[in-house]
């Protein structure tokens, strides 16, 4: 998988639509609280897409980030790679087909959760291992792109 960016993006044009065709559940990186989705994205190259806090859903399979980026998922739920972020088998039930109507109960459950000693947030203990998609290089729309540090 490459790192360069996806298809028609240039730095400092913000995405506005990525579609995902493999996707899973994930916790955002800190400080932000809630539900994200990882997945790899679909262009002229596969890659590794790692979204911010989900703050709207359109439909099960149509979702917006609070960076305001359209997220479109495609198949079913990827229950391994969410499971090893530390979402349980039933969560990953309930997200088979995309986001329920009732995804937010699931982001409130996730907000304040933290990953010490395996607890997840949900009640259940389970590795808290942010490994999956062995071997791709991520993106994400905060990748610092100015060359500061």
């Amino acid at each position: 998988m490459s790192a360069t960016p996806l298809s028609g993006h240039k730095r400092n044009q913000p995405i506005k639509y990525v579609c995902l065709n493999e996707w899973w559940l994930a916790k955002p990186r800190l400080p932000l609280q809630g539900l994200a989705v990882d997945g790899i994205a679909y262009g002229q190259r596969e890659r590794k897409f790692l979204s911010t806090v989900i703050t709207k859903r359109y439909e099960a399979n149509v979702l917006e980030t609070e960076d305001g980026v359209t997220l479109q998922l495609r198949g079913f739920i990827n229950t391994s790679l969410s499971s090893q972020n530390g979402f349980p088998l039933n969560v990953c039930e309930d997200f088979l087909l995309g986001f329920p109507e009732d995804w937010q109960k699931y982001a409130a459950q996730s907000v304040g959760a933290k990953c010490v000693d395996g607890d997840t947030g949900f009640g259940e203990p389970n590795g808290c291992s942010h490994k999956g998609a062995d071997d791709a290089s991520p993106f994400s729309l905060h990748d610092n792109h100015s060359g500061e540090t």
